[in-house]
């Protein structure tokens, strides 16, 4: 008797689990049906302002630009609805809020600003969802209403984004080129030389991510630092390869023989004494050989003068 009333009990208990199972499903499909019935609906809203916006990539002053837009908002609730709305940071690439947009009873517009920050992205257009509003009411605690918006971004570059955007190039190739010296002249550049090389080029970087971020005053004292670590060695690599004894190259080893051809010495003492083959210009010297005629030879020249003459008398 006890052994089948235990088998009754058991499967009156193994007929109540299930149920209870069941149960259990029903009421997780219900919350489940709950949630997604109180999930986000669709605010009726649409921008009242021009969706084509003339921006530039940065405030003049840095930080992002900002741009006003106008948002209608319907609502149908009959009760007061607040309103928030976010923006989106193309710097990040993540949505950001904007606050409070304004709390309607019935539809109106209300007016927000977005923060466009696109620091060294040159000059462009694009479109993309920028704004999204969300809206809640005590009339429906349980409803989120949301809505995206895109709008068109004609961006450019601006006076001081300009500016301090070529001083950084500037310094990008300043320090190409004291690397290239630092390495073509090891013996000129310290360990010192090649760490200010590296801090420079840190500071370059850190220029680039804030330029990015339209941070300029962080852009400016990073190229500042970059310069002047820079200038600092391009002038004692310049120091040391001025004061450096130059090596001869190879080449340069008939210098000697150039210069002993050059040297007119032997020829300018030689052009002072007449050359032996160029007869004087004066003929008083053609006379001198009579002067050395023998007596004996005067002599017989007179006797035979003498005798020309009597011949000729007779």
């Amino acid at each position: 008797m006890k052994g089948n009333a235990f088998n009754k009990s058991e499967a009156k208990e193994s007929r109540v689990y299930p149920m209870s199972r069941f149960l259990y499903a029903i009421l997780a499909v219900a919350i489940l049906a709950f949630a997604c019935y109180a999930a986000d609906r669709e605010l009726v809203s649409h921008i009242s302002s021009s969706t084509s916006l003339n921006i530039a990539n940065c405030a003049n002053a840095g930080g992002p630009s900002k741009a006003a837009v106008r948002i209608y908002v319907d609502n149908s609730l009959g009760q007061l609805m607040g309103v928030n709305y976010e923006y989106f940071n193309n710097n990040t690439r993540q949505w950001e809020s904007g606050g409070k947009l304004c709390n309607v009873v019935m539809p109106e517009t209300c007016d927000g600003n977005i923060q466009v920050t696109l620091g060294g992205k040159g000059n462009g257009t694009f479109t993309s969802e920028m704004v999204r509003v969300s809206a809640t009411s005590e009339a429906a605690p349980g409803d989120v209403f949301k809505k995206s918006f895109q709008l068109t971004i004609n961006h450019f570059t601006g006076e001081r984004e300009s500016t301090l955007t070529a001083q950084m190039q500037e310094q990008a190739a300043a320090l190409t080129t004291a690397r290239t010296a630092c390495a073509s002249n090891t013996r000129c550049c310290s360990q010192e030389s090649r760490d200010a090389i590296d801090r420079a080029d840190t500071h370059l970087s850190t220029a680039r991510v804030a330029l990015s971020a339209c941070a300029f005053e962080t852009m400016y004292s990073s190229i500042t630092e970059a310069e002047s670590l820079l200038d600092g060695t391009t002038r004692s690599i310049s120091t040391c390869l001025a004061s450096a004894t130059p090596t001869p190259a190879p080449n340069a080893t008939p210098a000697p023989t150039a210069a002993g051809t050059a040297t007119p010495a032997p020829t300018a003492q030689q052009t002072g004494t007449p050359a032996p083959t160029t007869p004087p210009a004066t003929p008083a010297p053609t006379p001198a050989p009579t002067t050395k005629v023998c007596p004996l030879m005067a002599g017989l020249l007179v006797a035979l003068l003498g005798c020309a003459a009597v011949a000729s008398k007779k």
